[in-house]
C-alpha cells in the first residue's frame, strides 16, 4: 500500500534536516497532487526550519522545465523537491543535471 504524502513529507524531511539542509527549491505537478505535496511538505519543512525559498510547478505534458528550473537554481537552494509520479518527474532532473546543479535531489 502506497504511504500518503503527510507520511512521505514527515520521513523526507526529517531526513533532510539531519544532512544539513536548511533551504529547499520545490517543483511539482500544477495540479492537485502538486498541492497536496506542497502543503504537506510545508508543514513539515516549517517544522524541521527547513525554508522553502522557492516554488515552481509543471504539467504533465510539458516538453520542457527549463524556466522553472532556472528560476529555482537562481535561489541557490541546498536542495530541491521534485513532487510527481511516473515518467513526467524525469523532466525536471534531467534539466537540473543539464544545468550543472550539483546539490541533491530528492
Amino acid at each position: 500500500m502506497a504511504q500518503t504524502d503527510r507520511a512521505m513529507a514527515d520521513v523526507m524531511t526529517r531526513y533532510m534536516a539531519n544532512h544539513g539542509v536548511k533551504s529547499i527549491g520545490f517543483i511539482g505537478f500544477a495540479d492537485s497532487y502538486g498541492d497536496s505535496w506542497l502543503s504537506e511538505f510545508g508543514k513539515f519543512a516549517e517544522l524541521w526550519h527547513i525554508k522553502i525559498i522557492a516554488s515552481e510547478r509543471f504539467n504533465w505534458t510539458d516538453a520542457s522545465v527549463t524556466g522553472q528550473i532556472l528560476k529555482l537554481m537562481s535561489t541557490k537552494p541546498d536542495a530541491v523537491m521534485i513532487a510527481g509520479a511516473g515518467t513526467p518527474i524525469v523532466l525536471p532532473e534531467c534539466t537540473l543535471v543539464e544545468r550543472g546543479y550539483k546539490s541533491a535531489i530528492y
